[in-house]
């Protein structure tokens, strides 16, 4: 999803995760009808979101396990989803993902100040990826990671799309990052869709040219 800051890029993700009221009637899933304005019943029809701001998404002082495991803490509890948390079982499929996914960390006990806003980045797309959502919203994925990083998160969202049945909307600023990821790239200007790009003409001139035609409307 392209389109100039104040678009509704973000805004529309967040509505199809459920934290921001949406204005449609309806949003279908796969052919099911998706409850809005409920993360909780989104999370359960197999939505996730990565947002723009990652303080938004990240434990900083908490350690990598407990970062990993946010989204899926019943799968690690003891006795039902009023029991303790199995901290060993936690620690152990935490440095399993570190390795999966390649992160840069300490161990999985580090505090996730500890490491580099790429291996954040990392962290966070790995806690969604484990619940197998049906349905992956990436806001800004690479924003502020160095050149390594991006590549590897680009590799890392690639992966993702190959998945069997999961869909990535992605919003991005970058319309090379965007070209780079996207089968299909829809332009949005004033929370409106209002030109679409697919195949050899999702260029990064193209995509540039039809954003600020947009906004020039």
């Amino acid at each position: 999803v392209a389109g100039l800051l104040g678009s509704g890029r973000s805004t529309l993700l967040e509505a199809l995760f459920g934290v921001r009221r949406a204005t449609a009637d309806r949003v279908t899933l796969g052919g099911e009808a998706l409850a809005l304005n409920v993360p909780g019943r989104a999370m359960a029809a197999g939505v996730a979101l990565v947002p723009e701001q990652r303080e938004r998404s990240v434990f900083a002082t908490s350690p990598v396990a407990e970062n990993l495991s946010i989204a899926d803490l019943d799968r690690f509890r003891q006795g039902g989803r009023a029991g303790r948390v199995d901290l060993r079982a936690e620690r152990t499929a935490a440095a399993g993902d570190l390795d999966r996914y390649s992160v840069v960390a300490g161990s999985a006990h580090a505090p996730m100040t500890t490491l580099s806003g790429g291996n954040q980045q990392k962290v966070v797309l790995a806690r969604w990826l484990r619940r197998d959502p049906r349905l992956l919203l990436l806001d800004e994925p690479t924003l502020g990671v160095d050149v390594g990083a991006r590549a590897e998160l680009h590799a890392l969202i690639r992966r993702s799309v190959a998945a069997g049945g999961r869909a990535v909307v992605c919003v991005s600023s970058d319309v090379e990052e965007l070209c780079a990821l996207a089968g299909r790239i829809l332009v949005l200007h004033d929370g409106r869709l209002v030109d679409e790009v697919a195949g050899d003409d999702a260029r990064p001139d193209r995509v540039n040219q039809l954003v600020h035609r947009g906004a020039a409307a």
